[in-house]
């Protein structure tokens, strides 16, 4: 499971596909150093792979359910951020050298 932009769009329409077509998808979590090939796939190391199985897709022509609406929202929610973040900045709320290293729980309230 992944709440990081952009992966939770991905697997959003992941989903939306499955449930269309009514199927299941059963995962397990493999440690890094067994999985290696995976591994290497998203650092975006191809050359062990064979290059002729490679398949080319052409994203702007998938039937995406949610995906564009999802990148919209995502889209205009960024720009709100940024520009409150400015706004606060500008106004003086948001002081920089305020933004220290927070304190652990642990430090700051033991008990």
């Amino acid at each position: 499971m992944s709440s990081k932009f952009p992966l939770v769009v991905i697997l959003t329409e992941l989903s939306a596909q499955m449930r269309a077509k009514n199927l299941e998808l059963d995962l397990e979590w493999i440690p890094r150093n067994q999985n290696e090939e995976a591994d290497a796939i998203t650092n975006g190391q191809t050359g062990a792979f064979d290059q002729r199985r490679k398949i080319e897709v052409d994203v702007s022509a998938l039937p995406f359910l949610v995906l564009d609406k999802m990148v919209v929202v995502a889209d205009d929610l960024y720009e709100q951020v940024r520009a409150r973040r400015a706004e606060k900045q500008f106004d003086g709320r948001c002081d920089a050298g305020a933004r220290g290293k927070k304190r652990p729980l642990k430090e700051t309230d033991p008990w």
